[in-house]
């Protein structure tokens, strides 16, 4: 290169190199990620950056580092120094990404402790019997008082920040893989490694689909009728359910109830159920917890937990959410000599709820397929269909097993899970009440990622285990860009981060659209009324993240449901815009869960997540022309409310 020794020549360049520095520094304001949103060439190059890439919304002069490590110490002896510092500067960057400060994180660490032992709710009385098939599944999450942003850093500490590692969201086998940081929870720790490994599931996953349609006066998609019909074909050798209850056992699910019973009748036929408890009567408590009737001449039939109710009639001094759950478990559990023969077995602890609705059905030869969605097995979501809902039907043996693995874990009795009641008592004083494992006794025994040959890959989480919010809803909303669609129809949704993933996706240029149920929707910790963050307030990312020329900011968009029933989803799709200009409906999200902090992190829940980078999830497909068309049509605007 010839030297530079003309006096204006050496003052140009200096004059040019402090202009680019100035520019550099104009585009790249407090946290503002010079990376661009995505490099896409074809679908099979989609990268989407991590979350080292994000833009950081609040300042760190290093107290929040320091705060942070001290902390990590505490939870992570033996942790090499080097991983420590790591761990410590990933979540320092997320923290600061989510707006949250030093201060935060001290008054999180004074705040009320996020685990909380299993615990029993109180007798009730059940004289004053709630209104039939109210299909209530408030969330827990508004009897939590901490506040939203300190909520959002307790749960860190006891969630899978795997995500956090990974520099590419749509990478599914790093999301699964075990968090270099170890979770501060026993019920997130594995019973055994690689459950998050990816296995083949075959050349192309075999799903039916099926959604209700008579909540706006349509005709009915029949989903009772089509749960009946597979219940009666499809089962053989044994039958699986985890449900939260179940009514209308004369009426409308009067085809699914028999089907089941039925078959609990044919000795040829393993039947076993698990079923959500609300809680016991007052009165004779405590009540002998045991699956055998005793005689009548025993001193225990009077306060035979399953006996007949004397203030609620067809009751028993169990309480439930659905009037058809007490001659369902008599039913099934007819004539049983020892607890080991009990067919149908209740959650414990009642603290939390066993959400589930999925069915594991194996047939005469052995093959498997799982039931599983939002729709209880109940008269609204089910029979007359007067909620909106969708279901789906999975033919496939691993993924099946993945759901067998984990209703064994509730259903079998655990002798290692220790019963401290006040309320129940075993017949034999010598023993203490048998049950399985619910909630936060549970830990995770399933695999969780399924591959198919045609590029659809299949992940099921369960919860409070498996931490779906950080594993696949994060990732997917955190994932979205410019001109990328979020379409979300959700019963009740809470949580910081989550508020945070949609604000961030609509500055890179993603449109987000929600329909909440009606009531639901509007608890005081929603994603629409949390005082400390909701969807209504500033986004604080637009500005910092560069958007391609021509290219403009998206927007959330929220409306809510009218009709008489409820909006009892809890599905959400991604729709990726292309290169070539198309979209891709990439990804969907479906099960019993809500997405709420409760939902993730102390009910019995499960989620279904489907994704196919280079081709339409017929799922996700068929649910954005269910949105398009129906939901979104048949709900009002919402708009800001006041607490």
């Amino acid at each position: 290169m010839k030297k530079i020794s003309d006096k204006y020549t050496r003052t140009l360049l200096v004059i040019t190199l402090l202009f680019t520095f100035i520019n550099s520094c104009s585009s790249n304001k407090l946290g503002r990620s010079s990376t661009p949103l995505r490099q896409v060439a074809t679908s099979d190059s989609l990268t989407i950056p991590g979350p080292s890439e994000f833009p950081q919304i609040t300042k760190d002069s290093g107290e929040l580092a320091a705060a942070l490590k001290i902390a990590l110490k505490k939870s992570t002896k033996g942790m090499p120094e080097a991983d420590l510092n790591a761990a410590t500067d990933r979540l320092r960057h997320y923290l600061m990404f989510l707006g949250l400060t030093a201060k935060d994180f001290k008054k999180a660490e004074t705040a009320t402790a996020v685990v909380t032992p299993e615990g029993e709710v109180a007798a009730v009385d059940s004289s004053k019997k709630p209104p039939v098939a109210i299909d209530a599944e408030e969330s827990s999450d508004e009897e939590d008082k901490t506040p939203s942003n300190l909520n959002a850093i307790q749960r860190l500490f006891i969630a899978s920040t795997q995500f956090l590692d990974c520099q590419n969201l749509l990478d599914w086998e790093c999301l699964e893989k075990t968090p270099k940081l170890k979770p501060r929870a026993d019920f997130r720790i594995p019973a055994k490694e690689n459950l998050g490994a990816p296995i083949i599931a075959g050349d192309s996953l075999d799903m039916d689909v099926f959604f209700t349609e008579a909540w706006d006066g349509s005709p009915s998609g029949e989903v009772a009728a089509r749960f009946a019909e597979r219940l009666s074909n499809d089962v053989g050798k044994s039958l699986s359910i985890a449900m939260y209850g179940i009514d209308d056992i004369k009426g409308s699910m009067s085809g699914v109830y028999n089907a089941i019973v039925n078959h609990a009748r044919t000795s040829s036929v393993n039947v076993r159920a698990v079923i959500d408890v609300s809680g016991f009567e007052k009165g004779k408590s405590p009540w002998v917890f045991d699956y055998v009737q005793p005689s009548v001449t025993s001193p225990n039939y009077a306060n035979w937990l399953f006996g007949e109710s004397t203030t609620n009639p067809g009751g028993m001094h169990a309480t439930f959410q659905y009037d058809g759950t007490p001659s369902f478990i008599h039913e099934m559990n007819d004539g049983i000599k020892t607890q080991e023969e009990s067919r149908v077995r209740l959650e414990w602890a009642t603290s939390h709820i066993m959400h589930n609705k999925y069915a594991v059905l194996e047939n005469h030869d052995g093959v498997k397929a799982v039931w599983a969605g939002t729709a209880n097995i109940s008269n609204h979501c089910m029979g007359t269909e007067a909620n909106s809902n969708m279901s789906v039907y999975i033919r496939n043996d691993l993924i099946a097993n993945a759901y067998l693995d984990e209703f064994n874990l509730m259903f079998n009795f655990d002798p290692a899970v220790s019963v401290k009641s006040k309320l129940v008592v075993n017949s034999d004083d010598k023993n203490p009440v048998q049950v399985g494992r619910f909630h936060r006794n549970k830990f995770p025994v399933s695999q969780r990622f399924f591959k198919f040959n045609d590029g659809t890959n299949v992940r099921v989480h369960f919860a409070p285990t498996d931490d779906a919010e950080h594993r696949a809803i994060l990732p997917m909303l955190l994932s979205a860009s410019v001109g990328d669609e979020i379409r979300i129809s959700m019963f009740g949704g809470t949580g910081y981060e989550i508020i945070r993933a949609m604000q961030y996706a609509v500055a890179k240029g993603a449109n987000v659209r929600i329909v909440f149920d009606s009531k639901l929707g509007h608890g005081l910790t929603s994603w629409t009324r949390d005082s400390i963050l909701n969807v209504f307030m500033k986004n604080p990312y637009i500005g910092l993240v560069g958007l391609p020329t021509n290219e403009k900011i998206g927007a959330i968009s929220v409306r809510s449901s009218t009709w008489k029933g409820k909006n009892h989803y809890k599905v959400g799709t991604l729709t990726r815009r292309q290169a070539n200009g198309e979209m891709n409906a990439e990804q969907i999200i479906v099960g019993s869960q809500n997405w709420s902090g409760g939902g993730n992190d102390n009910n019995d829940e499960n989620l279904i997540s489907i994704q196919n980078l280079k081709a339409n999830v017929k799922a996700a497909k068929m649910f954005n022309a269910e949105f398009d068309n129906r939901l979104w049509v048949k709900s009002r605007e919402e708009k800001p409310r006041l607490r």
